[in-house]
């Protein structure tokens, strides 16, 4: 067993390090697609580092895709071995201080990230000048856009300059930290909102791991790795710095003060001005407002019952006293158990709208971001079935099988995500006929993707029953 174990861990080293190696080989790679018109550094050193990444990336179109999809499969190699081998492993996120070294070892293997150039979008550009705006010309970016002040070198390398501020007042006020905190100079506010995507995350892991302690449930730290190592997610929410972070946290956290056993009339509304402060950093999460009713309602009127069976015992007897008080707490028990998967499920549906431009890949990880609640460890006979409840019984059995896809078609969906930067690489710019093979190439790649994933599971299955 010892043997196993010590085999297993060596085999983690190696998968770590080539995860590792494939982010610092991604991150110079994305120094290829710096804007012409921005300078990070002066230094002969870096100015020689960059001008080598252009004329190797940036003027040969071939060698760049080619170099961006082998890197992409090399990070997905390394992700699904390390989340396969911490799986064997078994370890229990039980404590604050195995969360931190989880955290811990998330950083270390994103960090090289932190140092790359933000290579498949330019938003971060858009949000560095928009706090600017507010802190340096006291202008509002909702009513003004950064094209109004042209004369500004940081419009320089900036898109979307004709275009207002498209999240609302919540990110525009978180932004001003990253900005301050740089102090004018754009080297340094540019690695302040890295690092605030960053943090964006690991407050994300926090609440992850206070969702699962509210339920008295194990998270395991295979499942929490699955979604931050996700080559998607650290190389939009780390490398291309996008805030969705600072959204889907207080979003979870939100439901999680919800369902808090002690002082309900307390936080239900501080739990209800989270969700509303996430939908001021990005409108999304405004999907979330009805199963929060939802979810409020049947827990107040489940709190009520309970409470009025336990006050009214002598009356009604202790044994149906405690028959509602159960019937009451396992209803609640199977809400919760429903509420991981109707939240992605919920959040997934902007991604099908114009506003969303119809799906860009890191939007995705809004729905994505509910996959460590998803991942069971074991499936559990139904509780619900002691109740001589079948109907609630079999919509949980086909809510299982239906979750287990889902989670399947979320990886497909990861994968083809970042596959879709494909012809844009190839071609060097966004028109129709790019667009319309992005499209093809998320959902028909994703569905492709997803069905071998089924029948590489179907014939594994197979073979294990042989």
């Amino acid at each position: 067993m010892n043997i196993k174990l010590t085999t297993q861990k060596k085999f983690l080293w190696i998968a770590g390090i080539g995860y590792f190696l494939t982010l610092i080989a991604y991150s110079v790679w994305s120094y290829g697609l710096t804007d012409p018109n921005l300078v990070y550094s002066h230094n002969s050193t870096f100015w020689q580092f960059q001008q080598w990444a252009w004329a190797t990336f940036f003027h040969n179109r071939p060698l760049q895709t080619t170099s961006f999809v082998a890197l992409i499969v090399l990070s997905f190699a390394g992700y699904a071995a390390i989340v396969s081998l911490f799986r064997r492993l078994g370890t229990v996120i039980a404590t604050k201080k195995t969360l931190l070294k989880t955290c811990l070892l998330f950083v270390l293997l994103s960090s090289p990230l932190l140092f790359s150039n933000n290579a498949l979008s330019h938003d971060v550009f858009n949000y560095i000048f928009n706090a600017r705006m507010v802190v340096m010309y006291g202008a509002n970016p909702h009513a003004q856009v950064a094209l109004h002040f042209d004369y500004d070198p940081w419009t320089r390398f900036m898109h979307n300059t004709h275009t207002t501020a498209p999240y609302w007042y919540g990110w525009t006020a978180i932004s001003l930290a990253p900005y301050i905190l740089g102090f004018g100079k754009f080297v340094l506010t540019w690695l302040n909102f890295r690092l605030f995507s960053l943090i964006g995350l690991l407050l994300y892991a926090g609440v992850i791991w206070l969702w699962q302690q509210q339920q008295q449930k194990k998270l395991f730290v295979w499942q929490l790795l699955a979604f931050l190592l996700n080559p998607l997610v650290v190389l939009e929410l780390v490398s291309n710095s996008h805030n969705d972070m600072w959204m889907l946290a207080p979003a979870l956290a939100a439901f999680v003060l919800l369902w808090r056993g002690k002082d309900r009339f307390i936080w239900f509304p501080i739990s209800l001005l989270l969700l509303l402060f996430s939908a001021s950093t990005k409108y999304a999460t405004l999907i979330l407002l009805p199963l929060w009713f939802v979810s409020a309602a049947l827990i107040q009127k489940e709190y009520l019952i309970a409470i009025i069976a336990h006050r009214q015992s002598k009356l009604v007897g202790k044994i149906l006293s405690r028959v509602i008080e159960s019937f009451s707490a396992r209803i609640l028990s199977f809400i919760w158990k429903i509420l991981p998967l109707s939240l992605s499920c919920a959040l997934f549906l902007p991604l099908l709208i114009s506003r969303s431009q119809w799906f860009l890949p890191w939007y995705l990880t809004w729905s994505f971001s509910l996959l460590p609640l998803l991942l069971d460890t074991k499936r559990k006979t139904s509780s619900l079935v002691q109740l001589d409840l079948p109907l609630l019984a079999k919509v949980k059995s086909l809510m299982f099988g239906f979750k287990h896809r889902w989670i399947l078609w979320m990886l497909a969906l990861s994968i083809s995500s970042l596959l879709r930067y494909i012809p844009w690489l190839s071609q060097g710019e966004y028109n129709p006929t790019v667009i319309s093979q992005q499209i093809a190439i998320t959902w028909l790649g994703a569905v492709l993707i997803w069905l071998g994933f089924l029948l590489v599971e179907h014939l594994w299955l197979k073979r294990a029953r042989a």
